[in-house]
């Protein structure tokens, strides 16, 4: 039956305003004795009201001890009964010493609830209760920050697993999920940027994701493709919102961000409140466009779904990147929200009132993906950097000056480490080294072949050093290895196949043999009959599943490119002599 008076809202009035405790429902007051006595005076016969505490003082004080002790124990729940039982022992003490008048009574387990939820703070007591997971929901102290109120004051970036398999083009079969790296902006909610890939994320796709976001996009890139509109957000911004990941704090990182002029800040661990707006788009990705795909998996970790998703899975990686570019430019940013407004115009709406800046650096040599930092002088001379050697004249002449345990500022372009950039701080220029390690080796070395080739080259010898030679053999062992990866029955390792063809997909080896290939024909399908020198029988081919990014290296890209590694290979030209 219907309570029509209003004792339902006051009595759920009152609860709230307890913050929950029924107790305030039932109060029963018999049984938490009395604040005032009421005492007939002798002399007088008067009525006399006497205050007295609820709790003997004496009580009181082991109550307190026994909530101390439970509260110090790290692996007690500081529920009532531990704490009672505790209590009991002392108060039995004390009693054995006092008189049958004078017996201390033990307190009721409500009173004893009540004084532990004053004595402990709620934080602690839910953590200890209930988990650390909910009591850091619950009592999370997240400091005020101000809100974005025009476009590029803020941007917001995260990484997503797009939870879709994608198959290898050369057998069909699925080797797992790429990842992506977006940057939202705060205000507009429209995407700034966006990096897809099979590897995990790193410091490089961390600075390209921030760097893709404040350039103007081109359009005739092959991931956008399939775009039907423009994709025109871009500019310098505020402050950049970012996880602490570790390739987010890492040394280069910091560095690239100082060159680009970039403020940025990292989000409270577990706190997806301080990303809302990158993590809501993350969500409406996954949700709406992802879900939609074949191949798609709600929960990675329930293998019930995982099986049909495998099964049903369709898209290579450059198709999906491409459908994921079409689905942000030409839908997402263009779908009104709750104000009844899109993506595109909140933005169009102060774009008029904001001056697009282009990225601010340093150094006008600075490119995409061209990363800082500094490096020590080797004893023997030159300079080391993941067991590869740099060395040259005027490297060794800046040694001799500066100290042989000097550090100097290095910049390397992690898609060719033939050569790195040194800062000569006596003339203030950059001028280039060479690597002088084994040139069959390093010819068109890129970062991520590198760390491959060093990992697997580390599980086969169970060594941390290596020498050239060892490199050298645990690379073509590498790639002799992906006929048998990319056709297991592991996901795992199937995986691992894919990301060692995609890392040397553009590798001289993987070029020279696709333009000498003859077409053969494979489960129905044409595929080069070489790859990476080897017969195919013996080693998949290595393809451009996703073609590269057209450059967008600048002047000292080029100039490492064109520049002659002699005694003295200072790039000539106002790029070069530009003040870092």
């Amino acid at each position: 039956m219907r309570c029509r008076s209003g004792r339902c809202t006051a009595r759920r009035k009152k609860v709230l305003a307890a913050r929950g405790d029924l107790q305030v429902l039932a109060p029963q007051y018999r049984f938490r004795g009395r604040a005032t006595q009421h005492v007939v005076s002798a002399a007088t016969g008067e009525i006399l009201k006497v205050s007295r505490p609820r709790l003997d003082p004496t009580v009181a004080e082991l109550l307190i001890d026994s909530i101390a002790e439970q509260e110090a124990d790290e692996t007690s729940r500081l529920v009532t009964s531990d704490i009672a039982g505790s209590l009991c022992q002392k108060i039995a003490s004390v009693n054995v010493e006092r008189s049958a008048r004078d017996q201390l009574a033990m307190p009721a387990d409500i009173t004893i609830a009540r004084w532990i939820k004053k004595t402990v703070p709620a934080s602690e007591l839910t953590q200890r209760r209930v988990g650390k997971d909910l009591a850091r929901k619950l009592f999370r102290a997240n400091g005020a920050r101000v809100s974005a109120r025009r476009i590029l004051q803020f941007v917001q970036f995260d990484d997503v697993d797009v939870r879709v398999f994608a198959i290898d083009p050369d057998t069909g079969l699925p080797w797992g999920t790429p990842m992506f790296t977006f940057g939202v902006d705060e205000y507009s909610r429209a995407v700034m940027g966006a990096n897809p890939g099979p590897e995990t994320r790193t410091t490089e796709t961390a600075v390209s994701t921030i760097l893709g976001a404040m350039r103007k996009k081109n359009m005739g890139e092959l991931m956008l493709s399939k775009c039907q509109r423009q994709w025109v957000q871009c500019g310098q911004f505020g402050l950049a919102i970012l996880d602490n990941a570790v390739y987010n704090t890492t040394e280069p990182f910091k560095l690239a961000m100082l060159d680009l002029g970039v403020d940025y800040a990292y989000s409270k661990p577990h706190e997806p409140t301080n990303k809302s707006v990158v993590e809501g788009f993350n969500r409406t990705f996954k949700h709406i466009f992802a879900a939609s795909k074949p191949g798609a998996c709600v929960k990675k970790n329930n293998r019930d779904g995982l099986d049909p998703a495998m099964r049903a899975a369709k898209l290579t990686l450059e198709e999906l990147v491409q459908d994921a570019m079409r689905w942000v430019v030409d839908e997402y940013m263009h779908t009104r929200g709750e104000d009844g407004r899109s993506a595109s115009e909140r933005w169009e709406e102060q774009v008029a009132s904001v001056d697009l800046r282009a990225p601010r650096m340093d150094c006008a040599e600075f490119a995409e993906f061209i990363l800082p930092g500094t490096l020590a002088f080797r004893a023997s001379g030159g300079l080391e950097r993941k067991h590869l050697r740099y060395q040259n004249d005027r490297l060794e002449d800046l040694r001799r000056s500066l100290g042989h345990s000097h550090r100097v500022n290095y910049r390397v372009n992690p898609e060719n480490l033939e050569q790195i950039f040194v800062a000569d701080p006596l003339a203030e220029e950059w001028f280039l080294v060479p690597c002088v390690e084994d040139p069959n080796y390093v010819r068109g070395l890129t970062e991520r072949q590198h760390q491959l080739t060093k990992t697997f080259a580390r599980e086969a010898k169970g060594q941390s050093r290596l020498a050239m030679q060892q490199l050298s053999a645990a690379r073509d062992d590498m790639r002799d290895s992906v006929s048998k990866l990319e056709t297991s029955r592991l996901i795992a390792s199937r995986r691992q196949a894919f990301l060692i063809k995609y890392a040397f997909r553009g590798h001289p080896a993987a070029r020279d043999a696709r333009s000498a290939a003859d077409r053969v024909q494979i489960k129905g399908e044409h595929r080069p009959a070489h790859s990476l020198g080897m017969p195919a029988c013996e080693v998949a081919d290595v393809q451009e599943i996703v073609q590269s990014k057209p450059s967008r290296l600048n002047l000292l890209t080029k100039a490492m490119d064109s520049a002659r590694l002699d005694d003295s290979p200072t790039v000539k030209g106002e790029c070069a002599r530009k003040k870092f």
